[in-house]
């Protein structure tokens, strides 16, 4: 292909994160490879600013742990007996236990053909996945570092998964999805949008309120589900050796039945509000679930990537998982403006004494390419109730494979 067969010579597209629709012009194009083409036309405004990656049946648990992308293909790590050691499933799952790094290949595939053209990539884990204490880094063959490629550099196009289960086991399975890439026309930090009343309005916050784009912790105590008399500023989650079930990891959810019950695998905590400086404290080696205080609400033409200030900030590591796609907060159905996003905070060496309003991460505001068709991304929303992850209604929430209740 030529740069005038190329699907953005005609559309003219603009810097910035691909929609959908124009992923799906690449999978065309054949830049893409080994997609379900028809089933990303069938939900092209659902997660609009990102392509779903599928796990493949071919697993490896990393017998020396993780091992950071080093510019060659990782077929020369997953076929070596003292690095890897191809796992095999039980009744179509994988097993993957705490404290082991395991690798995944995935489905799709870059066209090496990408090379000589202007479009680049961004990962994460799933929402889903990190609010369950799982790390999972996406590895394209041929880059230097997790979550990224830069077209000059791709290999043979294989994409790899290395997923690290930290406080709960958990199983995966073929087809599933955990992970999601962000293309984008021209390099990522073309992209960014820098200016501050745009930023201050997507945060909703007041005239007077400096924030070029960054996100505090809300240690308020709130109410953890609707219609619930429970209150707390945080979950923590069971390090209890009962808790042996394994939590499936990118299973569909729609009936809060099919949801694991939040008592079983979460406690609730409170926050010192005795005195002016409200705080929580992080006790060493455990996982929180919180939230941040400003609350976002994006248009069509933008999206969002969340970094920690310092993902190990004092003795805490401090992660958020999942991209911010367009509309994100914009239309809630208890007509709240804007929602906040969730912090996966798990303590090191030491306690530490969180408090109230701490800065935590900082937003990276992209611009999208095209802006998403708010009337057809309506009509992905209605089409989907009861099928899709919902977090644009969230306040205070786990991952979406836990009912949304807590049962006494």
């Amino acid at each position: 292909m030529n740069e005038s067969q190329t699907p953005w010579k005609d559309n003219k597209w603009l810097p910035g994160v691909l929609n959908k629709a124009q992923m799906i012009s690449l999978m065309e194009a054949h830049l893409i490879l080994d997609c379900d083409l028809e089933s990303a036309k069938k939900d092209i405004e659902e997660d609009a600013s990102a392509l779903d990656l599928h796990l493949s049946n071919e697993v490896y648990e990393m017998l020396k742990g993780s091992i950071k992308p080093f510019n060659q293909s990782y077929r020369e790590i997953i076929t070596d007996t003292e690095y890897a050691k191809p796992l095999t499933d039980n009744d179509g799952f994988f097993s993957l236990e705490t404290g082991h790094c395991y690798l995944v290949k995935i489905k799709e595939r870059l066209s090496p053909s990408l090379k000589i053209y202007p479009i680049y990539g961004q990962a994460t884990a799933k929402s889903s996945v990190g609010r369950v204490d799982v790390i999972a880094r996406l590895i394209v063959d041929g880059m230097k570092e997790y979550e990224s490629f830069n077209p000059r550099e791709i290999d043979t196009g294989e994409m790899f998964l290395e997923i690290t289960p930290i406080t709960f086991n958990v199983c995966i399975k073929e087809g599933r999805s955990i992970s999601q890439l962000r293309f984008f026309y021209g390099k990522i930090e073309d992209s960014i949008i820098t200016d501050e009343r745009f930023i201050q309005s997507i945060l909703n916050l007041h005239d007077g309120i400096e924030n070029s784009g960054t996100l505090s912790v809300d240690i308020s105590n709130t109410p953890i589900s609707e219609n619930s008399k429970v209150v707390a500023a945080a979950y923590k989650a069971k390090k209890d050796e009962n808790v042996n079930n394994k939590i499936e990891l990118g299973r569909k959810v729609g009936d809060e039945s099919q949801k694991y019950p939040q008592k079983q695998f979460w406690d609730f905590k409170l926050s010192d509000e005795r005195n002016s400086l409200k705080s929580i404290q992080i006790e060493r080696d455990q996982f929180y679930i919180l939230r941040s205080k400003e609350r976002i609400s994006l248009p069509g033409g933008v999206c969002i990537y969340c970094k920690a200030m310092d993902e190990t900030l004092g003795e805490m590591r401090i992660h958020y998982a999942g991209f911010v796609h367009p509309f994100f907060g914009f239309k809630r159905t208890d007509r709240r403006k804007g929602t906040p996003l969730i912090f996966e905070v798990r303590g090191h060496n030491v306690p530490v004494l969180l408090t109230h309003e701490e800065i935590l991460a900082r937003l990276f505001i992209y611009r999208m390419s095209e802006n998403v068709d708010e009337e057809k991304y309506d009509e992905q929303l209605k089409r989907s109730v009861g099928a899709k992850t919902n977090y644009n209604d969230q306040e205070l929430k786990l991952s979406n494979l836990f009912q949304e209740f807590w049962s006494e």
